[in-house]
């Protein structure tokens, strides 16, 4: 290529790299010397772009299902957990494709109400259903998340209700480490955020209500699966038994079903789950009743 082509090029290189896949810019990075460090770049803007995009409990799900590191910014190498994520996320998007106008079509209640919700969906559907592509991932089938969500799947989709309950608490039992530290991450943001809203007088004042606390995801996806096997009358201890339940985390869980209550009394939609067309409908009503029933374990 002569110099005034090259230059030509690179002047067309942004548009380029916009409309090209990940793929293709990874390949460009390793082509050419002159293209390395503005496809580095671009691919940097593209995956902090792309990850913002979707919703928070779906990029944290990705990265628990994909077991790749905490990453909020996206570093220089193509081969950082941003990019990663990323990737793997398409090899979902690629099994969705190759199979949703048949392997869904004559499956299960449970795999029809997966079909209709996204695969970047913040409920237990979507969540149950980026495990389901994963687990036909050769790479990806035998992570340990994966199975643990798997057996999400199959607590969800068993027929009958006693079994149903049990496989679920068996399967929530397994993550329960992951929902103890969510609580414990969002218990350390909140306190620095209300101590540096507290502290600026321009955010809060005096007496000022703070804004509502984020909620974790995983406690929601938690109770939107109690609530689908009907199991909102058992012991909570039941559910999440695990070494990271002490005394502690117990009072801990209350606290943030109590701010879970509130929040869906505030706003109800929080807490539908399934496709439009046939959804669910976690209520404050319902957490009230788990939250009544742990007052003996604290």
């Amino acid at each position: 290529m002569h110099s005034s082509e090259m230059e030509l090029f690179l002047v067309c290189l942004e548009p380029i790299l916009q409309f090209s896949e990940f793929r293709e810019i990874q390949q460009m990075q390793s082509s050419s010397r002159c293209l390395s460090r503005d496809a580095k770049n671009h691919l940097k803007i593209r995956c902090r772009s792309v990850l913002k995009g979707l919703p928070h409990a779906a990029q944290m799900h990705y990265r628990q299902l994909f077991d790749c590191d905490d990453c909020d910014d996206c570093s220089d190498s193509s081969d950082s957990s941003a990019f990663r994520i990323l990737l793997r996320r398409q090899l979902l998007i690629d099994v969705d494709e190759a199979t949703q106008f048949g392997q869904w079509r004559t499956q299960t209640a449970v795999a029809r109400l997966m079909t209709g919700v996204s695969l970047d969906g913040t409920d237990v559907f979507a969540a149950v259903k980026r495990a389901f592509l994963a687990s036909q991932v050769v790479s990806l089938s035998r992570k340990k998340d994966v199975v643990s969500w798997m057996h999400v799947l199959g607590a969800l989709e068993e027929q009958d209700p006693l079994q149903a309950k049990r496989l679920a608490a068996e399967a929530w039992e397994a993550l329960a480490g992951h929902v103890f530290d969510e609580l414990d991450k969002h218990d350390r943001n909140d306190a620095a955020l209300r101590l540096e809203g507290q502290n600026d007088a321009t955010v809060a004042t005096v007496g000022e209500a703070l804004p509502p606390l984020p909620l974790p995801s995983l406690l929601l996806l938690w109770l939107q699966t109690v609530h689908f096997v009907n199991a909102l009358d058992d012991q909570p201890d039941l559910w999440l038994r695990s070494d990271s339940c002490s005394a502690c985390s117990a009072g801990q869980l209350y606290r943030w079903l109590q701010i879970l209550e509130k929040q869906l009394e505030l706003s109800p939609t929080l807490g539908r789950y399934g496709p439009s067309g046939d959804s669910s409908q976690l209520r404050s009503r319902h957490v009230a009743r788990i939250h009544e029933r742990m007052r003996d374990l604290i």
